[in-house]
């Protein structure tokens, strides 16, 4: 909500801007609150932290760490990265072993070891597998837990559910076994195997995800146990990610293949999970090529515009959009075609499922803007018959925004898309050009339409910015959280320097309209309106890692862009952490950040429930944070909410 009241104006004189409503962020109150903490040692830009309960693990490069390098792992080299594990509320650091990943449940740790780099945990008297390994205060030591598949690699070789830590495993089973495990508190050395559905036979699937509890399996069926395997009828058993799903909430429940070639084991899927009937409505998309060389999106209904009835899609190289009740599926009944081919994105919300269509893959030019290079929002209720609104009108060429969402996420039970003027060849926001990328929401339950909403009431809620009601956004993330999306919101829109905030002070900290500002947007109202919450700091571009958790926002602010020395150290060239409530302004400059590869990184990695973790770049602070005697590395700094 962009409105002129105090304490938090981020004005252009009496027009202000992301004004917020005098409530308290939440905190527990603790002592120990954003308290940061240091790392002992250097991490690299691309390695991971993961954040459970009151722990962190991060992965120390030990290359870096010390003036000549560290061999933390005891192997005789300082080439590793090393698990590091060490309370939320301390500095008590236990170095682990060689790892890539890991996973944290109720105090234990679960790491992912390659042997090549560590030791042969497993026995064999080789150094060939990759292996789960565990570790807690309690235990004390490490201890090899199971060999994990090598083909989970090319997945998720873990993921967590209700407190359960799932992953593929290397075995031979047999009857209606899997390969699934899962460990849990009570026995968390003790892994348990996840059966097949009766009469299913013996799979070995790995893990592409979880959405609210449901996860996401594939089959490969050129190496199915005991053979190659038809696992979706098509007559050939060359398929390499065929569906299966499990519900997560249940640790009693069984696999449930489910018939339909997926695109691979990256493939998008989403799932919505009603609350009260425990049911789970899921979007997937299935290859065309993979499920027997069938046209899936062979318009028998029509579901493009009528300027396309003589051009239709008559290839079967799409992926295409499907759709179904878990509980329909658990009776082998069939998943429903929705003749949209799509890619990149699968957003279910309520009753309804989206995708992101190709015109090129459906040769047709959708928005009738003159040629087929556009990518369009797609979406359609899931009833039968399959009816996608479908009127040139309705359909606009995406912005692929970096954050993740590639130009479509949700909020509340509304899709939001970015769209780019110059590619859907329309002047939406009126201002003579093409050259903006618009934010605009959809509620699918709309009638008659439904039609995408860019123009935004210019009061509260809305953009509060009296005269001002379109939005731009060069950054958005892919999901949301607290009920909010994050976008970083473009001055040049509105054309007037916006980033005129300073501690809740109105300050014109410069007089550029070119920067990027942290918004958390939020629905208001009976019938919804996009309400755009915010602040007046220059955001870092092209990845301000924007993140909601427990109340509070975290965003990255670039020093050069903001106009402002924010560290202390004499120069505007640092990328900084920077907090604020949601819902008022009480900000806090907490500390150099850093600058790392992509734009899909959260500038704090949290469970959202005890703290989180932020890398912070020594040369920039110009501070040696480690004590190794440089001002080189990348080391990770924590705290708690």
């Amino acid at each position: 909500m962009l409105r002129s009241a105090q304490p938090f104006a981020l004005a252009l004189s009496a027009a202000s801007l992301f004004a917020l409503s005098a409530c308290s962020g939440s905190s527990d109150g603790d002592s120990n609150s954003f308290v940061i903490r240091t790392g002992g040692y250097a991490v690299d830009a691309t390695s991971r932290q993961v954040v459970g309960g009151s722990w962190l693990v991060y992965f120390a490069d030990e290359a870096t760490s010390g003036a000549a390098g560290t061999d933390l792992n005891g192997d005789g080299d300082t080439v590793d990265d090393v698990a590091i594990a060490v309370p939320l509320n301390n500095t008590d650091e236990t170095p682990l072993r060689a790892a890539s990943d890991a996973a944290i449940v109720s105090g234990n740790v679960y790491l992912l070891v390659d042997e090549a780099d560590d030791v042969d945990w497993d026995g064999d008297v080789l150094t060939d597998n990759v292996v789960l390994l565990h570790w807690s205060k309690d235990a004390g030591v490490v201890t090899f837990v199971d060999v994990i598949d090598p083909a989970a690699l090319a997945a998720e070789p873990f993921v967590v559910v209700d407190e359960r830590v799932y992953y593929a495993a290397v075995g031979t089973p047999t009857g209606d076994e899997s390969t699934l495990r899962y460990v849990e508190k009570s026995a968390p050395t003790t892994p348990v195997e996840v059966g097949n559905m009766l009469g299913g036979g013996p799979i070995a699937p790995v893990i592409m995800g979880a959405a609210e509890g449901l996860i996401f399996l594939a089959l490969d069926e050129t190496t199915a146990p005991g053979g190659a395997t038809d696992y979706n009828a098509d007559l050939d058993m060359s398929d390499v990610a065929v569906l299966a799903l499990l519900d997560g909430t249940e640790k009693a429940e069984t696999i449930l293949p489910v018939p339909y070639a997926l695109p691979g084991v990256d493939s998008p899927f989403d799932a919505d999970r009603d609350g009260l009937s425990s049911e789970w409505l899921l979007g997937f998309l299935v290859s065309e090529t993979d499920q027997g060389a069938t046209n899936l999106n062979d318009p028998v209904v029509p579901v493009m515009p009528d300027s396309c009835a003589l051009t239709p899609d008559a290839d079967t190289l799409d992926d295409v959009l499907h759709f179904a009740l878990y509980s329909d599926l658990a009776m082998a009944m069939p998943a429903t075609n929705s003749i949209l081919a799509g890619r990149d994105r699968v957003v279910v919300i309520d009753e309804y499922v989206a995708t992101l269509t190709d015109e090129a893959d459906v040769d047709c030019d959708m928005n009738e803007d003159g040629d087929e290079t556009d990518t369009m929002v797609r979406w359609l209720e899931a009833v039968l018959p399959v009816a996608p609104p479908r009127q040139p009108s309705q359909l606009h060429a995406v912005f692929d925004v970096p954050g993740g969402s590639h130009g479509l996420a949700a909020l509340g039970d509304t899709f939001v898309t970015v769209v780019d003027e110059a590619a859907d060849d329309d002047d939406i926001d009126g201002s003579g050009s093409l050259d903006h990328n618009l934010v605009g929401y959809l509620d699918p339950t709309d009638s008659p339409g439904p039609f995408w909403t860019f123009d935004h009431p210019d009061t509260n809620p809305g953009t509060g910015i009296t005269g001002e009601s379109f939005v731009g956004a060069n950054w958005m993330a892919a999901e949301q959280r607290e009920g909010r999306l994050a976008l970083a919101f473009q001055e040049e829109v509105v054309g007037t320097t916006l980033n005129v905030d300073l501690l809740c002070d109105f300050v014109t900290k410069d007089t550029d309209a070119l920067d990027s500002l942290p918004v958390w947007a939020d629905l208001a109202g009976g019938t919804p309106i996009l309400d755009f919450d915010g602040q007046g700091y220059a955001l870092h571009e092209p990845d301000p890692g924007i993140t909601l958790s427990k109340g509070w926002v975290f965003y990255r602010v670039s020093e050069s862009a903001d106009d402002q020395d924010y560290n202390g150290d004499g120069f505007k060239t640092s990328v900084i952490l920077v907090r604020n409530p949601q819902l008022t302004c009480n900000t806090t400059i907490m500390a150099t950040a850093s600058s790392l590869p992509g734009d899909e990184n959260p500038v704090v990695v949290t469970d959202g429930v005890t703290g989180g973790v932020f890398l912070a770049s020594e040369f920039e602070a110009g501070v040696d944070f480690n004590s190794d005697g440089d001002t080189n590395d990348l080391v990770p700094r924590w705290f708690k909410f």
